[in-house]
Order: structure tokens, then sequence, then C-alpha cells
């Protein structure tokens, strides 16, 4: 899971805005969030990106090289993006806490499939790390 700038608005209009990255091998990630923002009435409003390769410039991206599936929430960036007037007092709060039980919802899930993915993804994290070292 990636989150980038998940407190602040882009769309100043749409406070609850924010884009849902997800690998598209894996359309349970997107299921998973429709159904929790409905289930537990978080004031989400996701731009659903199944993704057939998603190895963009994010830290994601090396995850996602390796085949191993990613969730990236992030708010479509801002003005302000790694600009000094990126201040505390423009997060949205509320978008935050909503993201957060959003994510943890969707580690539980995953959780619950651990059994069946363990030994390939514990495979893929020795590799990953291994690609971190020599690259």
């Amino acid at each position: 899971m990636n989150y980038d700038m998940i407190g602040r608005n882009n769309r100043e209009d749409q406070p609850d805005y924010f884009v849902y990255f997800y690998t598209a091998a894996h359309q349970a990630f997107g299921d998973w969030l429709k159904k929790d923002i409905e289930d537990y009435r978080l004031q989400l409003s996701p731009d659903y990106r199944a993704w057939d390769n998603p190895v963009g410039g994010s830290d994601n991206g090396t995850f996602a090289k390796l085949g191993i599936p990613i969730i990236w929430y992030h708010t479509d960036a801002h003005p302000d993006y790694h600009l000094p007037g990126d201040e505390t007092q423009k997060i949205n709060w509320l978008k935050i806490v909503d993201i957060t039980k959003a994510s943890f919802l969707a580690m539980w899930k995953l959780d619950k499939r651990k059994k069946i993915l363990k030994k390939n993804v514990a495979f893929k994290l020795n590799a990953t790390f291994f690609y971190l070292i020599l690259h």
C-alpha cells in the first residue's frame, strides 16, 4: 500500500475526492473499497483506476515491477505539492481518517488471504529487498 498526499484536496469543490490506483489483475481491491465505503459510511469519493502495469514513479513502482500487487491512495496532486505553501492548516483531516479506515479494512482482508499468498509474496518481498540493495 502506498499513501501519497492523502490529506490534501486537489478539488476544493470535492473534498472527498481521491484517486485509488490498484493492480488491475486484482479486481477485488476495487470491490472491497466500494463495499467498505457503503458498509462503514466512509465519506470518500474515489476515482477508481485499475492499472495493468502500475510501475509509475511513486514508491509502489518497485514492487509492481516484481509482480507484487499494489494499492495506492493518492489525492491527485495539489498546487502546493513539494512547495513551502504545503502547510498543515490545509490538511483535510476527515479525509485522512477515512482513507486510513479504508486502508485498514483492505489490510484486514489481505491478512485473511495471507495463507494463500504467503509463499509467493514472501519470495517477492525478498527479491524486492535485494533489488533495492543492488540498485
